[in-house]
C-alpha cells in the first residue's frame, strides 16, 4: 500500500487497514500514506479511518514492523466549514512524531470541526505517544484517546484546543 499526494478520494467515509502504517515520510517496514491526501480527504468531509491488523506471524521482539502500530511522521491539516473525523485505530501502539500536528486551520471560512479518535490497543495492549512539540487542534471538534491496556503520553509541549477530550487508559495518564 502505497497512498501518495496526487491521489485523489471521494467517499463519505474512507477506511485503510495494512498492518503497520506511518503518516507522512517513509519508514522501513511501514506502508505509507501521504498525510497531504488525508488532508484533503477531511478537507471535502470525508472522514477517514486508518485501522491496522497485525501479521499472524508476528511475535513479540521478533524484530518486524507488522505489529501494528501507526505513526503520524507529518501534519495533518484540516481545512473548510465542513465537519469530519479522523480515525486512527492501531492493534499496538500509536505515535503522533516529533513536531507533527492534526489541525483544523482556523479562519477564513475554516468554520467545520475536526473530531479526532485515537484508539490503540485493540490486542489488548497498546498505547498512545504525543511527543514534543505534536500538536492536536480541533476548531471545537471532539478528541478521544484510548489506550486499551496501555498508557497515554502526552509530552509537556503538547497543545490540546478545540472541544471535549476524552481520556482513557489500563495504565497511566501522563500530561
Amino acid at each position: 500500500l502505497a497512498v501518495g499526494d496526487s491521489a485523489s478520494i471521494t467517499a463519505a467515509l474512507w477506511l485503510l487497514d495494512p498492518l503497520s502504517i506511518v503518516i507522512g515520510s517513509p519508514l522501513a517496514g511501514y506502508q505509507t500514506v501521504s498525510a497531504a491526501t488525508i488532508s484533503t480527504a477531511l478537507s471535502g468531509g470525508t472522514s477517514v479511518t486508518v485501522q491496522t491488523g497485525v501479521d499472524s506471524a508476528f511475535t513479540a521482539g521478533g524484530g518486524n514492523n507488522n505489529e501494528g502500530d501507526i505513526r503520524v511522521r507529518s501534519s495533518i491539516t484540516k481545512t473548510g466549514a465542513s465537519t469530519a473525523t479522523l480515525s486512527l485505530i492501531a492493534h499496538d501502539d500509536i505515535f503522533v512524531e516529533n513536531n507533527a500536528a492534526i489541525t483544523h486551520s482556523t479562519g477564513g471560512g475554516n468554520t467545520g470541526k475536526l473530531n479526532v479518535t485515537l484508539s490503540a490497543g485493540n490486542d489488548g495492549a497498546g498505547n498512545i505517544d504525543i511527543l514534543s512539540g505534536s500538536t492536536i487542534s480541533t476548531n471545537g471538534g471532539n478528541a478521544t484517546f484510548t489506550a486499551t491496556g496501555g498508557f497515554i503520553d502526552i509530552n509537556e509541549d503538547m497543545n490540546l484546543s478545540g472541544g471535549n477530550f476524552l481520556f482513557n487508559a489500563g495504565d497511566d495518564i501522563r500530561i
